[in-house]
């Protein structure tokens, strides 16, 4: 990911977003999203892929990637990662930035145009969508608050079983039920930090929800509740995120309609710039579900 330095010369005041509206079952604002969400081909499998660093053929088919085309040389450049929520709009972090004029979805393996598995099941091409626009939470690059945006897209992606959306929480979730409960990151950010070339296949790792305050050596400020810590405890090497997973989905599977569904929990905001140590900082989505409500018009 884009890490953030350790020190910051700027300071800023940002509007901290609570839920309040959206967390009530017949709000109307719901029905902008589906409700048919959280879902994998492995679901129904007597048993979900839990351990390993190589995603799975459509193990996270709502991961997004954030690139620029550059008609110049017949590239496009991918820098960020995020999560399809809808057909139209794709959460991400907000020090992604305006940059963004494409999001691809529906793929897992850079390489091939169609990825398949060891069973010959072959997912579709992936999509390339324009975006029509961007919409940012009040995001304070000092302290590193409201990382958050909305990605609408111009056209709609097309669901299949490789393309799906990931479900919101549907109230806020307080720290003390995180603490110690695991979060799945995706990405194609680069393996190890000294090494520029993202991996070919989607990665993935699994993380536990530390205290906040561990994080405190990422940046001066003291975390709010709207920031969540996990991974390791102190400058330590370990698994995490690393350059070019910002912005992309924290997923954790929680009771919806009965069954157990992936919803995103953080979006992967910062971290140490060698980033195979420490712990890293994640947004907490559900301190801004009515901001996501509000701001999202189509179905």
């Amino acid at each position: 990911m884009d890490y953030f330095k350790h020190y910051f010369l700027l300071v800023c005041v940002s509007a901290i977003y609570g839920v309040t509206r959206g967390e009530t079952k017949d709000d109307p604002r719901w029905s902008n999203l589906p409700e048919d969400c959280g879902k994998t081909r492995y679901d129904k499998k007597s048993a979900r892929i839990i351990a390993g660093s190589k995603a799975k053929l459509g193990q996270f088919p709502w991961i997004a990637r954030l690139g620029i085309r550059l008609p110049s040389i017949d590239r496009i450049i991918f820098f960020c990662g995020g999560t399809l929520i809808s057909r139209y709009y794709v959460i991400s972090a907000a020090h992604c930035e305006e940059k963004t004029t494409l999001v691809r979805v529906g793929e897992n393996v850079v390489s091939t145009d169609k990825d398949c598995d060891s069973s010959n099941v072959c997912s579709p091409s992936h999509q390339d969508i324009a975006v029509k626009r961007h919409i940012f939470a009040d995001f304070c690059r000092s302290t590193v608050v409201n990382d958050l945006s909305l990605i609408e897209l111009a056209t709609p992606a097309k669901f299949n079983e490789f393309v799906q959306p990931a479900c919101l929480p549907r109230h806020t979730i307080p720290l003390d039920q995180l603490l110690g409960e695991s979060m799945d990151m995706a990405g194609w950010g680069t393996i190890r930090s000294a090494i520029i070339t993202p991996p070919d296949n989607l990665m993935y790792v699994r993380n536990a929800v530390i205290e906040r305050e561990e994080c405190r050596i990422l940046t001066t400020s003291k975390l709010d509740e709207t920031q969540i810590c996990a991974g390791v405890r102190g400058l330590v090497r370990a698994n995490g995120t690393c350059y070019g997973d910002s912005g992309g989905p924290a997923t954790r599977y929680m009771p919806l309609n009965g069954e157990d569904r992936a919803h995103i929990v953080g979006v992967i905001s910062a971290g140490y710039p060698i980033c195979e140590y420490g712990p890293k900082i994640y947004t907490n989505v559900s301190h801004y579900i009515d901001w996501i409500l509000d701001n999202i018009n189509k179905k």
